[in-house]
């Protein structure tokens, strides 16, 4: 964009409807050494670094005349609504991933998400700008008001037991309502913008390696945020990590002793200043949040590490039945001698924290029940998780130590104290694992939704079933991995505690959940490969529209530039001028001592424009019925003779749009 006169002398500023020359010349350049005249030792170096072509583009090289102006009177109205740069609001309609792209749904896709099983939308529209697809605005006057439709094409992707759905590599094209269509001019895996000059769009839809894979930037993660609606009662936090020896050097992550691989530059050591991280960077030790076999097993080529919005809330209608695992260290002082990380051994519990009577068994239906789903193992957590990429609201498993009572660790309720550790493990810097209580160890875990087989996938989890498959899987006395099979579908977790500065014991007096001040939104986003919709994600052939392949929808209304808009129009006759006024024997449009010229801009198409002196007398009358927006006066009368200084007065009359009365002062040069 050209905003300035860079061979002007004083104010750089473009000056409206003064003309401007420009030319376009590639050069090629080459300065292998530095030449310097003055220095004898670069003597052979290169004399002429830049050597300038003889072509422009499709022939001689050409002087362009531009003349800047206002927009908004021409073609009955002119209204820009977009600016370069701008996007609009994408709807996927099949397929899932977002290359590098920063996703975020739109309210109304959240909601319809959140309104009840299936927990699911079909169709997921995305918030400006945050889209799977990179779709901006290059030219705004040449963007129209009209729909236009990305599908995926000519789609080689992965069928197998990993990345199924992958797209190893294809195209795409985008039409219009009228079926007018363009096709991409390279793959997928090429990071190509593509320009549709005729639409004013520009299109970049590119192939992107996932995190913890070779060649992906930055692993793959692209940003996290935490947003309190209430940010003056930030009530709960994060056990930060720490590198030191030591119960809070949780995530191992980078290339030092005691770190796992898969990220050597400790990208996941950082998520939210260490708070959150990937499953299998982190701890499998004493007071670690991570079974070894489960860490281990984990490869992102099967259990995708997936875009998530996690959500805290009072609102009970939208909490998660969450199975409660046991997260004390030695089995031997956990109610009931369970084993870390297997199913706590209680009475499931209701949204207020009361148990299920003994024995009576599962209720499928009411929601209110402590039983519900489950006699055991299940509590409610306060809020829930949805996967950005596939529009499916997810699985969260949490934990808690029954030895830590004093902790709330044995209440089977999601409710962390603010006590991080003892006052001897404070005294000894929080380096020693004695007296660790991490709030009861209520450790949370988002759970994706995986499956790369029909049959058999030992590694098989849904997307939210209300804790179901993960009780099965548990009750299962035959299956010795278990914990590995559950647990290699963990995504992002974290170690929560209450903050102490707003936690009193009055406010879980009457609401055991009381310590929740406001809802809180954390984002993680990563690296999304497009994928076909396979399995359970795809659609049946009678309900695709692209055979399950990553298609989108967008309308250009809100960043189109309107014409014949008569609002504008009328506007418009606000900004009709005379330039310059007042007039003293000279303007900047005239080329020589001989003319006498100014302007009246900022005209419609269709105007007349009449100017009389002072006792009414018609002087000049123009009728104009051109494209551009202005009209030299040179000054004379309607015989071409110069007329005399004083003040007159100019009549713009546009038919259908209105009128325009203006006063001009000259002063002429004696002729």
């Amino acid at each position: 964009v050209v905003e300035e006169d860079l061979f002007a002398s004083g104010i750089r500023t473009l000056v409206n409807n003064e003309r401007y020359y420009f030319v376009a010349v590639a050069y090629a350049y080459n300065n292998f050494m530095k030449y310097d005249q003055n220095n004898p030792d670069s003597f052979e170096g290169q004399r002429a670094p830049y050597k300038a072509g003889r072509k422009g583009a499709g022939g001689p090289i050409k002087t362009y005349e531009v003349i800047p102006h206002r927009i908004e009177p021409e073609h009955g109205g002119t209204l820009i609504q977009g600016s370069f740069g701008d996007a609009p609001k994408v709807t996927r309609i099949e397929g899932h991933g977002n290359g590098r792209n920063v996703i975020d749904i739109d309210t109304l896709t959240h909601d319809a998400i959140m309104s009840g099983p299936p927990w699911k939308a079909d169709r997921l529209s995305y918030e400006v700008g945050k889209a799977p697809i990179s779709v901006k605005v290059v030219d705004p006057l040449n963007v129209v008001p009209d729909t236009y439709t990305v599908m995926f094409d000519s789609v080689n992707y992965f069928v197998g037991s990993t990345m199924n759905g992958k797209v190893i590599d294809g195209k795409w094209f985008v039409y219009n309502s009228r079926h007018d269509t363009v096709f991409s001019e390279s793959w997928i895996d090429n990071n190509y913008d593509q320009l549709i000059l005729d639409w004013g769009l520009a299109f970049n839809i590119t192939q992107e390696e996932i995190p913890y894979r070779y060649g992906t930037i930055n692993n793959g993660f692209l940003e996290a945020t935490i947003e309190f609606e209430d940010p003056s009662k930030p009530w709960l936090w994060f056990v930060p990590d720490d590198d030191r020896a030591g119960p809070r050097n949780w995530i191992r992550a980078g290339i030092s002793g005691g770190d796992y691989s898969g990220d050597r530059d400790a990208v996941y050591e950082k998520v939210l200043g260490g708070r959150w991280a990937p499953y299998q960077q982190t701890y499998i030790g004493t007071d670690g949040l991570s079974n070894s076999s489960a860490r281990a097993a984990i490869d992102t080529k099967r259990q995708r590490l997936a875009n998530v919005d996690l959500y805290f809330t009072t609102d009970r209608s939208k909490w998660t039945r969450s199975p409660v695992v046991e997260t004390t260290d030695d089995e031997a002082l956990a109610l009931g001698n369970v084993e870390k990380f297997m199913l706590r051994d209680a009475q499931s519990i209701d949204q207020y924290g009361n148990p299920a009577e003994v024995g009576i068994g599962i209720d499928s239906f009411n929601m209110d029940a402590a039983n519900y789903l489950s006699e055991i193992g299940l509590g409610w957590f306060p809020g829930y998780a949805i996967d950005v990429e596939t529009g499916e609201r997810l699985n969260i498993v949490y934990g808690e130590s029954s030895f830590l009572t004093g902790d709330n660790g044995a209440d089977m309720m999601w409710n962390p104290s603010p006590r991080e550790g003892s006052k001897l493990y404070m005294a000894n810097n929080r380096l020693s694992h004695e007296g660790v209580f991490f709030g009861g160890k209520h450790f949370i875990y988002i759970m994706g939704h995986n499956a790369t087989k029909s049959r058999r996938d030992t590694y098989y989890y849904p997307a939210y079933d209300g804790g179901q498959s993960f009780l099965e899987k548990m009750a299962d006395r035959r299956n010795r991995y278990k914990v590995r099979e559950l647990f290699a579908n963990a995504m992002w977790c974290s170690i929560p505690i209450l903050d102490p500065r707003y936690y009193k014991e009055d406010d879980v007096k009457e609401d055991p959940y009381g310590f929740i001040k406001s809802d809180i939104k954390l984002r993680f986003r990563v690296v999304g490969q497009y994928c076909v919709d396979v399995l359970e994600l795809a659609r049946p052939d009678s309900l695709t529209q692209n055979l399950n392949k990553p298609m989108y929808e967008f309308n250009t209304q809100d960043i189109a530039t309107l014409r014949d808009h008569t609002p504008t129009a009328k506007m418009a006759l606000d900004i009709i001028n005379i330039v310059p006024n007042p007039y003293y024997g000279y303007s900047a449009y005239e080329r020589s001592q001989f003319d006498n010229y100014v302007k009246i801009i900022n005209l419609p198409r269709t105007c007349t424009v009449s100017i009389y002196s002072l006792n009414g007398n018609l002087v000049k009358r123009f009728t104009k019925d051109a494209d551009q927006t202005w009209l030299n006066w040179n000054i004379k009368n309607t015989y071409g003779i110069p007329v005399s200084s004083g003040v007159y007065i100019f009549h713009i009359n546009a038919p259908g749009i209105g009128e325009k009365i203006l006063k001009w002062f000259g002063v002429l040069r004696p002729q």
